[in-house]
């Protein structure tokens, strides 16, 4: 008997922790390394398109943020339980990040086996179930924030895709292998 890793997400209402998101496309500044930027000249936000991510923000925050949103009394400032941003982490087809990564076979065996604590595999559905996804990886190299009332807005608008949310014990295992490859301790005379 096959695991069912994955739920069908919620069709409206907050993100959750977990949740497998497709075709976000957010406008990023992209700064040059150690040039001096004239702010006084107009500065541009391409977009940049993430065919995958998951929300890796905890869930009670993303409660806490929605309910406190939907509300309506924003004086315009940061209230309590507003968090300034959600945290996803980019994923990748497992096919084109095992060739763009230049990715060999021990390494990948590693990945899959959830060996390797820059990854996150995510095995693809079984064949005929809903939701359906496909063979990807999370890299945690790879977390950044988005604005949650642009997130918002872009899922009002249809313009990103629900694609599934992990069951509670695969988000429990994805959240802990983030914080410790966030938690990890490197110094420099490891590295060098």
């Amino acid at each position: 008997m096959t695991v069912q890793r994955y739920e069908n997400p919620p069709s409206n209402g907050r993100l959750q922790n977990g949740e497998i998101l497709r075709s976000l496309s957010i406008p990023t500044p992209k700064w040059p390394f150690e040039s001096d930027i004239d702010f006084d000249q107009e500065i541009l936000f391409p977009q940049i398109l993430h065919p995958y991510v998951v929300v890796v923000s905890q869930e009670c925050d993303l409660y806490w943020d929605y309910l406190d949103r939907l509300s309506g009394e924003s004086t315009g400032e940061r209230r309590n339980k507003e968090i300034p941003e959600i945290l996803v982490a980019e994923m990748f087809n497992v096919a084109e990040l095992r060739e763009s990564a230049n990715i060999n076979g021990g390494l990948w065996k590693e990945i899959k086996k959830h060996q390797n604590s820059r990854f996150h595999y995510f095995p693809p559905s079984e064949p005929d179930t809903n939701p359906e996804v496909t063979e990807l990886a999370a890299d945690f190299k790879s977390v950044f924030g988005v604005d949650p009332n642009l997130l918002y807005s872009l899922l009002k608008q249809s313009r990103i895709d629900r694609v599934a949310t992990l069951q509670t014990d695969f988000r429990r295992q994805l959240n802990q292998r983030l914080m410790n490859w966030l938690g990890r301790v490197d110094l420099p005379d490891d590295f060098e």
